[in-house]
């Protein structure tokens, strides 16, 4: 009897387990995939977008290497100007007088060295009177103090032309940035010319994921907002080198344009769509 009744209690055991498992739901585990966008998929419309500025194709901030007080100013902004004029001049009276100096030195040694050439020795020999020049190694000497001369003055002229910015090409004065009396520290532009003829764009706010879509001759579309104009060109440069500008990593990217346009001005702010095949 007792082995009856413990094969009644097993039984009714196992009934209820498998009572349990059949309430229990069946769980689907479903796995999420998100899909990979490469940076030519950044864009619905299959382009890159971009902001850029209006730049001269040629500019330059002019600074002294001397520090000194500004004696003149010779321009203004706006002015138009050509290869090889003087734009501002310092007040380097050191310099001034070293060049007189120099000078006086060169005319000093070379009328040494004609002294030595005219200069004659008479000796009485057998009653015969000859007339000799000076040894040969004294005119080398006296030649080689004209030589050093020429170079002192070499010298001083070139220290005096850095007392003076000179325009190295023609073009337009867009900034002046010195005083006349007043010192003005090394290295500090005191005039930036540009060439206002010729401009491009350059991209500002290119992200790091987006450049090695890009490359050089890519078209771009161009909206150059305060002239409410659209423009064409294509990429002429990409900089090798990334910046960090708050945070980000952007890559500058250089589009020379199609053509020119009337009042395109350096500074102008673009909007640039770069066209993905």
């Amino acid at each position: 009897m007792k082995s009856s009744y413990l094969f009644i209690l097993l039984a009714v055991i196992v009934a209820l387990s498998a009572c349990a498992q059949d309430q229990v739901p069946s769980q689907t585990v479903t796995q999420l995939q998100t899909p990979a966008v490469g940076p030519a998929e950044a864009n619905p419309a299959g382009g890159i977008q971009a902001s850029g500025l209006v730049v001269p194709e040629k500019f330059t901030e002019l600074s002294f290497l001397e520090s000194a007080p500004i004696k003149e100013i010779l321009v203004a902004v706006d002015d138009q100007v050509t290869t090889g004029q003087t734009l501002v001049v310092l007040d380097a009276p050191k310099l001034q007088y070293a060049v007189i100096g120099a000078e006086a030195a060169v005319k000093s040694a070379e009328s040494f060295a004609r002294l030595q050439r005219f200069r004659r020795t008479i000796l009485n020999q057998r009653g015969k009177t000859l007339y000799l020049t000076g040894p040969h190694e004294v005119l080398e000497v006296a030649d080689a103090k004209v030589s050093r001369a020429q170079a002192g003055l070499e010298k001083a002229q070139a220290e005096l032309a850095l007392s003076r910015l000179i325009a190295p090409y023609a073009g337009t004065i867009v900034e002046v940035n010195a005083t006349e009396g007043e010192f003005i520290p090394v290295g500090d532009p005191a005039v930036i010319l540009a060439d206002l003829t010729l401009f491009h764009i350059e991209t500002t706010d290119l992200n790091e994921r987006d450049i090695s879509a890009l490359h050089i001759g890519q078209s771009a579309e161009i909206y150059v907002l305060a002239l409410d104009l659209p423009l064409s060109g294509s990429i002429s440069q990409i900089s090798p080198k990334a910046e960090v500008i708050d945070g980000d990593v952007v890559y500058k990217i250089i589009l020379e344009l199609d053509h020119q346009p009337d009042g395109l001005m350096w500074g102008m702010s673009a909007d640039i769509l770069f066209k993905i095949e």
